[in-house]
């Protein structure tokens, strides 16, 4: 009859625990894989109104200010904005869109204060600074190490309504500076839909694209 050592059983124990942690740990490796590529998912979006000022990122309004500085430019620090702050969550698609079409006068990183030398990033920011039929700003707050924006837009580009402009990897809280006379048309706490919410009724002079709505696939946001 086959027997085992006591150095066998040993062995044999430990074969069984591997077995049972790679049985384990290949569910947690799939489960994590799938929760990645949702992560990064993506959706094809209907441009509502073309002239008007769009959200740029899905999630839920948190605030809205009046009468606001931007003190990260010298050349707009003394203007004063309409600021409306949108939480993009961990569940919420992460490609962020262009509001409206303009060109990207400047783009301004701001590494923020470290509270943990290996975890925390205190207000690090990246922000876009926008020329088009109006100025505006955005401007992605995060931090931990874990939130990343990634832009997709370079200085000088000039990139359309709804166009990717930066992917934020487990969400960021979006900032959108808004000429203090545009009249804001969304509230606090209410959900929003990147290309789709609208944020302002129809602004712009002269909109690229003359059509109703446009729809943008995710060919478009490359």
């Amino acid at each position: 009859m086959f027997k085992l050592s006591q150095d066998g059983i040993k062995i044999a124990k430990v074969l069984i625990l591997v077995i049972a942690l790679s049985f384990v740990l290949g569910k947690f490796i799939t489960l994590l894989s799938v929760g990645l590529l949702i992560l990064f998912r993506d959706e094809n979006r209907i441009i509502t109104n073309p002239n008007a000022v769009l959200s740029p990122c899905d999630g839920i309004v948190l605030s809205i200010e009046n009468n606001v500085k931007f003190n990260l430019s010298d050349k707009y620090q003394n203007n004063k904005w309409n600021k409306i702050t949108i939480l993009n969550g961990i569940l919420d698609i992460h490609a962020n869109r262009m509001p409206m079409s303009g060109e990207v006068e400047e783009i301004i990183y701001t590494p923020g204060d470290s509270r943990d030398r290996y975890i925390y990033k205190q207000n690090e920011k990246i922000s876009w600074i926008i020329n088009g039929d109006i100025d505006f700003i955005l401007s992605h707050s995060v931090d931990t190490i874990f939130h990343v924006v990634s832009s997709k837009v370079k200085k000088n580009q000039f990139a359309k309504i709804g166009e990717t402009y930066a992917n934020s990897f487990i969400g960021a809280t979006i900032e959108l500076y808004l000429p203090q006379d545009i009249e804001i048309t969304i509230s606090e706490g209410q959900k929003m839909v990147a290309s789709e919410t609208s944020i302002t009724n129809s602004i712009v002079k002269n909109a690229m694209n003359q059509h109703p709505s446009k729809k943008i696939t995710k060919k478009d946001t490359k």
